[in-house]
């Protein structure tokens, strides 16, 4: 893609950054280099901020990055084992993301949205999630449900510390379950499931999270009876 710039407003002058560019929207996300150098402050320029890279010291999600112009987003977990150091990216009322410290043991867990799922080859289902991230689930022929495990708007935890992305648990979007806000304004707002209204043609499905009611879409589950990852 293009490196064309782009003017961002941060603090009290605009910075120029580059377009990410992964599975998240462009709006929604920061490439690697403002993350590691304006946000985390592990570099003074891009150049270092390359050298890092380069030398393979941060992985998000599990896996080395090394482009500058890769896009974090909500939910991503980066680590720099080199200075023990393990962040979750979250949303903020004041900027596009917040970067959330958290532990060595948590950064092994990955939350994501599942926003499609469809049948394919061999009647097995795949799975997409908010991120960019593919998931086959085989077919059990023990169980007629087997396909309503896993619905649009559930969480999968996996471990990103695994190779294979083992799943863990499925956070399912349910009434009495810990939500997060995502988006709005309402954004950081966490609470539980109250209610959830179904859209129609006209009006769009909307989720009362403690005494908010929000868009469907902005909702993120993050638990059972208590948050899954540090808030």
């Amino acid at each position: 893609m293009s490196m064309k710039r782009i003017s961002h407003g941060f603090g009290k002058h605009p910075k120029f950054i580059s377009v990410p560019y992964s599975a998240h929207k462009k709006d929604e996300s920061l490439p690697l280099v403002y993350v590691l150098r304006e946000i985390l402050k592990l570099a003074n320029n891009s150049r270092e901020v390359r050298k890092i890279l380069r030398n393979k010291e941060v992985l998000v999600d599990g896996k080395a990055r090394t482009d500058t112009n890769f896009g974090i987003g909500v939910m991503d977990v980066i680590a720099i084992p080199k200075i023990e150091k393990y962040y979750r990216a979250m949303p903020s009322k004041t900027k596009k993301l917040a970067l959330k410290e958290i532990s060595k043991e948590e950064s092994k867990i990955k939350l994501a949205k599942v926003i499609n799922k469809k049948m394919v080859k061999g009647g097995n289902l795949q799975i997409t999630t908010h991120d960019g991230y593919t998931f086959l689930v085989k077919k059990d022929e023990n169980n007629k449900d087997w396909t309503k495990k896993f619905n649009t708007k559930d969480v999968i935890v996996f471990d990103i510390s695994d190779k294979k992305r083992k799943i863990i648990d499925v956070l399912k979007y349910d009434i009495n379950k810990i939500a997060l806000i995502i988006k709005g304004k309402n954004i950081t707002y966490v609470n539980t499931i109250k209610e959830i209204k179904k859209g129609t043609k006209e009006t769009i499905s909307t989720t009362k999270v403690g005494d908010v009611e929000t868009n469907s879409d902005y909702v993120f589950v993050v638990g059972n009876e208590k948050p899954l990852i540090s808030i």
